[in-house]
């Protein structure tokens, strides 16, 4: 990639990096290369235990995605933090290896400077997008709530919260979630239109398979 030419743009995200040794983790880091790092799909096929901790020691931003619906099936990013620090152990052999406070940096602030947007996102600053979430503390996954030295907030928020606690989401400025229902938009009639559209979908996929049996693709539009 690099010999193409490739990581001289601008802004460059790569997804996955399960097979990446020490030096190319080096040269992604002198080339500002961000990196998204997906646990779930990595584990569902088998794809590898992604260096999380040698990239990020080499300087890399690496962030946290879900990659695609049939690779995850799930898409919580709570969930998907979960699994990034407990793979993370499994790499290193290490139980204090990807730690609740590193995870939760990997799922904001590195995530936005990944996607080189660290300027924009992933805090709490002045002069920011007001991009906020809260999460419900009254559930009994986030009992106990102990604070002080020994506080566990933020071992809650990467090991126990789901997706489902998230109470309040503000995006740009703009609430679109509000006690935990959306607000801009029926999620009923979402959830129907895209029942609706499954079979149209899977039709256009069969009759894609049916024509290219042989793994070849066209690449003239139309034949």
């Amino acid at each position: 990639m690099e010999r193409l030419g490739f990581l001289d743009l601008d802004q460059v995200l790569f997804a996955h990096c399960v097979w990446l040794d020490e030096s190319e983790c080096e040269l992604l880091a002198s080339r500002k290369v961000g990196v998204a790092h997906n646990p779930t799909s990595n584990m569902k096929l088998v794809s590898g235990l992604a260096p999380v901790s040698t990239m990020i020691s080499a300087g890399v931003h690496v962030g946290i995605g879900t990659d695609g619906e049939k690779e995850n099936n799930n898409l919580d990013m709570f969930e998907e933090m979960k699994f990034a620090s407990l793979l993370g152990k499994i790499r290193e052999d290490d139980a204090t290896a990807a730690d609740a406070w590193q995870v939760l940096r990997m799922a904001t602030i590195e995530g936005a400077r990944a996607l080189g947007l660290g300027q924009q996102l992933g805090s709490l600053e002045k002069g920011k997008q007001a991009d906020v979430i809260a999460v419900r503390t009254d559930t009994p996954r986030m009992t106990p709530l102990i604070s002080g030295e020994s506080g566990n907030l933020h071992h809650n928020l990467v090991y126990v919260v789901q997706g489902g606690d998230v109470d309040l989401v503000i995006c740009h400025g703009e609430e679109v979630v509000k006690g935990g229902l959306l607000q801009n938009g029926d999620l009923n009639e979402i959830s129907l239109e895209v029942q609706q559209r499954v079979p149209d979908l899977f039709d256009r996929r069969s009759a894609w398979l049916a024509n290219n049996a042989d793994g070849a693709v066209s690449p003239v539009a139309g034949d």
